[in-house]
């Protein structure tokens, strides 16, 4: 005779890996709207591994703190905002300024 643990859920209470924290996290369609993208954006992501989702038996899932940090690390900062400003050239690749000399 087996006996299972038991393993309960206090109310209000998410440890990692418990029922809770399940239950928070969301099918592709859900996470393909809390990001504003569509499903098929969402599954190219998960194919190249480019963001951190969950398998389910056949499910994925997304935790939205993983989608969070997905957003943050995706950002392309302004030219102002990088401490160098790329060379511009002309269609014969001269330097704007340079002499042609």
């Amino acid at each position: 005779m087996s006996t299972k643990p038991n393993r309960s859920v206090q109310p209000g209470r998410a440890d990692e890996g418990s029922a809770a924290e399940v239950r928070s996290f969301l099918s592709l369609l859900e996470a393909a709207e809390y990001l504003g993208v569509a499903s098929s954006f969402l599954r190219r992501l998960v194919y190249e591994r480019r963001i951190t989702y969950y398998k389910l038996g056949r499910y994925l899932r997304f935790n939205p703190a993983d989608l969070d940090e997905y957003v943050l690390t995706t950002r392309v900062d302004t030219f102002a905002q990088q401490p160098w400003v790329p060379e511009l050239t002309t269609g014969g690749g001269r330097l704007l300024g340079s002499s042609s000399g």
